[in-house]
């Protein structure tokens, strides 16, 4: 699957501190540098913090919380660590039971780049952003 990289870049403008944007738009317009954001993931400390809430990482209330706002059946994209999901176009249910607990810096982007779910490599790292 290519990179969509309008979405990449909407959804940094959208929910990454700003004084990161410029640096990381850089990096996923390179496919040499793209590799510098996706390490990033694993522990990723740049996002907008006010427009997320914590979840708890329990596989059935993440799914629940996600569920509540998004469609399981509409497709999200993925950006990845793992490079079995990186950039893959998937169901948003088959993506969140890929996904969560694995423990992989992930970013489900849902809703065409209007929400996104997160998690990182430390136990209970999720996030989900706030309806707008």
């Amino acid at each position: 699957m290519p990179q969509d990289l309008e979405l990449e870049i909407r959804i940094i403008k959208t929910f990454v501190l700003k004084d990161k944007q410029k640096r990381f738009i850089q990096f996923v317009q390179s496919n040499k540098n793209r590799q510098k954001f996706i390490r990033e993931l694993a522990h990723f400390s740049h996002f907008e913090t006010k427009l997320f809430t914590r979840l708890d990482g329990n596989k059935t209330h993440v799914i629940d919380a996600v569920g509540r706002s998004n469609n399981l059946k509409d497709n999200c994209y993925v950006i990845s660590e793992s490079v079995d999901f990186d950039r893959k176009v998937m169901p948003l249910d088959e993506a969140l039971e890929l996904v969560v607990g694995y423990q992989m810096g992930t970013i489900l982007v849902l809703n065409q780049g209007r929400n996104i779910y997160y998690e990182g490599e430390g136990q209970n790292e999720c996030y989900l952003s706030k309806p707008a």
